[in-house]
């Protein structure tokens, strides 16, 4: 999974059975409280790549979302994520059995897909360059379907707008100088929906 180049394979995949053998209360808390429990999981494996990564003298490329090199341009860096699998119990579900006392729960749901959409990217963060003012910015995107972001709001009980903007793509600064984007350093998401 870390060395990209050969796998193309960024999620790191945990057996929710073998889990619930180790420690059951903490499979239990995957269950119950699937935000907290994936943003744990993730932060943790994201630091154990990076400290992987630096203990073997590679460059901290395989760290968080965007990082600012020394010249201060902007580059991207590998993100891993934490894919849950196995039995989920009662949280194994048809469509017909998702239930409103399942809401805010991990449930695996199977079913037939009678209808999919096309992958879509969505905006992250982009990147973008003002030639009046000779200076980069970095503007952060609002995603209702970003797990880490919703993760936050619920901690925070609120979501918060520092350092986002849902105001669409931008072209130009808060001064009114006209930006032009970096597509090439902007990063995106593949979004796609499915009807089972």
């Amino acid at each position: 999974m870390i060395n990209s180049s050969v796998n193309k394979n960024p999620r790191f995949n945990v057996n929710n059975d073998e889990l619930r053998q180790f420690n059951p209360r903490l499979s239990s808390f995957i269950t119950k409280d699937p935000l907290a429990a994936i943003k744990m999981f993730q932060d943790q494996l994201n630091n154990t790549i990076k400290g992987l990564g630096e203990d073997s003298g590679m460059k901290s490329a395989n760290n968080e979302k965007m990082a600012v090199s020394q010249d201060n341009f902007p580059k991207k860096t590998q993100v891993y994520y934490i894919n849950f699998e196995g039995n989920f119990g009662s949280n194994h579900v048809t469509p017909r059995g998702l239930r409103a006392d399942l809401l805010n729960q991990f449930v695996a749901v199977d079913g037939i897909v009678t209808k999919m959409s096309i992958v879509r990217p969505h905006i992250q963060t982009s990147v973008h360059y003002c030639e009046d003012t000779k200076r980069g910015h970095i503007y952060h995107y609002n995603d209702v379907y970003n797990l880490e972001q919703l993760a936050v709001a619920q901690d925070e009980n609120a979501v918060s707008s520092t350092g986002n903007d849902n105001n669409g793509f931008k072209t130009v600064d808060p001064q009114g100088n006209p930006l032009s984007a970096e597509y090439g350093y902007c990063l995106y998401r593949d979004y796609q929906e499915i009807t089972i």
